[in-house]
């Protein structure tokens, strides 16, 4: 009897010794996983914000495990800055902190820099804060003087493609202010003049040796500035399913980069440089946790209402007005795979479309569309740059089967 009752005993704690090896093995798993979770944050946070840096810090930032993924208006809400710290900061600290603003770069999202610019700054409260300040265009300048090393030496890559769009953001959406004329009204006339006075602040002091005989070319990317909407070609008219016109056209885009003699210059492209595309898909990624679809990322050839509305060269058309008789608009409910919903902007106080995106997945709640001159997206109805911008809380939207 006594030797059954000791044979219980010893399975009983073989059986305790067993668990307690599988918890421990759990435990040490979780703590590698979250030893890594956190390494990454940390690798982020190290990036998104430059050396010497004086701005407000972001409690959360794109790309680390805690960003609210899934919803644009929680992501404005995660980049809030309190009213009274907005108003203690001095306008160097607004300035550093609008460099690296979360969602500053939602401006590529749009087919127009300007617009963009303007709905960004909309919920980019520090933004609003910074050009409020009259010493704004001279702050700008002094930070370009006291960060001129930084600004005209290439980045070096850390071999991580979402890392080094960090590290590069700061010159970007430098560059994005001094071209912005809400930024400088009138302080300047064009943007050339601001390149060329941001040129001779970055060269103050800088001897290049034998610079005529220099081959000069291009060696980093800085930012995509815009579409060149002053020469859009003309190519043809679409059609939509019911046989309905729309006239398509071609678009240039104007790009920066820093050349091999430390100047800043604009190239004009047929199509957005694989550097500039790279930094774009980054940007997005960082934000909405998605990549494009695969083969169809940023490209100037087309944009959301041709992909959405025309039947004949959606991939090759620019549309800047769409043709929507012969649909039947409907609402949410009503709406069919392959319907499109428009979202709908207040801009100047008038209702007017913003972006149009096809139903992918009604029962997935899923929608597919380009993103001004980013890629093409699947992704719901608020992981989006489009959702809750353009004046509202949340923009009205409408409905339409083909």
């Amino acid at each position: 009897m006594k030797r059954r009752s000791f044979q219980v005993k010893a399975v009983c704690l073989c059986i305790m010794l067993l668990l307690i090896n599988v918890s421990s093995g759990s435990n040490t798993t979780k703590a590698k996983e979250t030893r890594v979770e956190i390494s990454r944050d940390q690798e982020i946070e190290n990036a998104f914000y430059p050396r010497d840096y004086s701005g407000y810090r972001f409690p959360i930032l794109p790309g680390t495990s805690a960003w609210p993924y899934g919803d644009l208006l929680d992501m404005i809400e995660a980049c809030r800055i309190p009213e009274n710290t907005l108003r203690e900061m001095t306008t160097e600290e607004l300035l550093q902190t609008v460099l690296v603003h979360p969602l500053f770069l939602e401006v590529y999202a749009y087919e127009s820099r300007k617009a963009g610019y303007e709905i960004v700054k909309e919920y980019c409260d520090c933004l609003k804060e910074l050009c409020s300040r009259q010493d704004r265009v001279e702050c700008l300048y002094e930070y370009l003087v006291s960060h001129r090393e930084d600004f005209i030496a290439p980045t070096t890559s850390v071999g991580d493609t979402y890392l080094d769009f960090l590290m590069k953001k700061t010159k970007t959406v430098l560059f994005i202010l001094a071209e912005s004329e809400d930024f400088f009204f009138d302080e300047i006339t064009n943007r050339e003049s601001v390149r060329d006075y941001i040129n001779s602040i970055l060269h103050t002091g800088r001897v290049i040796e034998n610079e005529i005989d220099r081959d000069v070319y291009p060696i980093e990317f800085h930012q995509v500035v815009d579409m060149d909407w002053a020469n859009p070609v003309y190519l043809q008219q679409v059609t939509t399913v019911h046989n309905q016109n729309m006239s398509a056209y071609k678009m240039k885009i104007i790009e920066e980069w820093l050349y091999s003699d430390g100047v800043y210059r604009t190239r004009y492209l047929d199509e957005i440089s694989s550097s500039g595309r790279t930094h774009v898909i980054n940007h997005f990624y960082g934000v909405y946790g998605i990549n494009p679809v695969s083969g169809y990322g940023p490209t100037t050839s087309y944009n959301c209402h041709a992909y959405a509305w025309a039947n004949t060269d959606k991939y090759s058309s620019w549309i800047f007005n769409f043709n929507s008789i012969g649909f039947t608009e409907t609402n949410y409910a009503g709406v069919n795979n392959d319907g499109i919903v428009v979202y709908d902007s207040y801009g100047s106080g008038t209702l007017s479309p913003l972006h149009s995106a096809v139903v992918y997945n009604k029962s997935s709640g899923l929608l597919k569309s380009k993103w001004g001159y980013a890629g093409l997206y699947v992704h719901t109805v608020n992981n989006c740059p489009y959702y809750g911008n353009g004046g509202l809380s949340v923009n009205p939207r409408r409905y339409f089967n083909p």
